[in-house]
């Protein structure tokens, strides 16, 4: 929690310190892990995040196939995505290993198809044509929007919904389907708790100001404030720099 907390209120020095310590004492400690290289990627980092990513999977592999018992605590998938983001492997890899990813759930039974998706496709998607592949993926399983929510609401509760949802948003900004993405931001930003997904909850705003803009519809610069009033005083912070950028584009007040 302390770590999560330093990265909402924007001391990445104190967040990086707790989770280098964490990750070199316990090297299998995966989700300390995933949230060091969220923060390198964050800062601009992109070597050293792909490098702690590729770490993190050469742990994961001596494990053998879907190494946890929940699909959502699987950081294969993750780690991968981060390897792609920060340059270090291409779009055909990250195909690769989400087919890998797939096929061993698939043997290995107990994930549903809305855990599936937002952990294949939801969080591992950044350009618009992989975006688009990730709507032709819910529209074949779980089915619909609808159906990926309505579940994710139920069972994981009101931190999970809001990842879902966030996710879904960003992907229909990706697609340019502005007016869904519009829809599925608000709803996560009325939903998402701070501590549990720090840098979705300070990402969320951006994101949502994005699709405002893109739909020409009134309120990003007050989403892009809120980015600001997390994480102005991260100079490297990749997020707050396009939220700064974005309010003097715009002429916010």
């Amino acid at each position: 929690l302390r770590e999560r907390r330093d990265i909402f209120f924007g001391d990445f020095a104190a967040a990086e310190r707790s989770l280098r310590a964490l990750v070199e004492a316990t090297p299998a400690s995966h989700e300390a892990r995933r949230l060091l290289v969220e923060l390198l990627w964050e800062t601009g980092r992109d070597a050293a995040a792909t490098d702690m990513a590729r770490i993190g999977l050469e742990n994961l592999s001596s494990l053998g196939e879907a190494p946890t018992l929940w699909v959502a605590h699987d950081a294969r998938m993750p780690l991968w995505a981060a390897q792609l983001r920060a340059g270090g492997i291409d779009e055909a890899a990250l195909t690769q290993a989400r087919r890998e990813f797939l096929a061993s759930w698939e043997r290995r039974g107990g994930a549903g198809a809305d855990s599936l998706w937002l952990v294949a496709w939801g969080e591992t998607s950044f350009s618009a044509e992989a975006a688009k592949g990730a709507l032709a993926a819910l529209a074949k399983s779980p089915g619909s929007a609808e159906a990926l929510l309505g579940p994710a609401q139920i069972r994981w509760g009101r931190s999970r919904y809001a990842t879902v949802a966030a996710h879904l948003g960003r992907i229909e900004l990706l697609a340019g389907n502005s007016d869904a993405a519009v829809t599925h931001l608000a709803s996560a930003a009325a939903a998402c708790p701070a501590f549990d997904a720090p840098f979705h909850h300070v990402r969320l705003p951006a994101w949502h100001g994005e699709a405002l803009e893109a739909a020409g519809r009134e309120g990003a610069c007050d989403a892009y404030g809120r980015v600001l009033a997390r994480w102005s005083d991260v100079p490297t912070s990749r997020t707050a720099r396009a939220a700064r950028a974005a309010r003097v584009r715009l002429a916010c007040p």
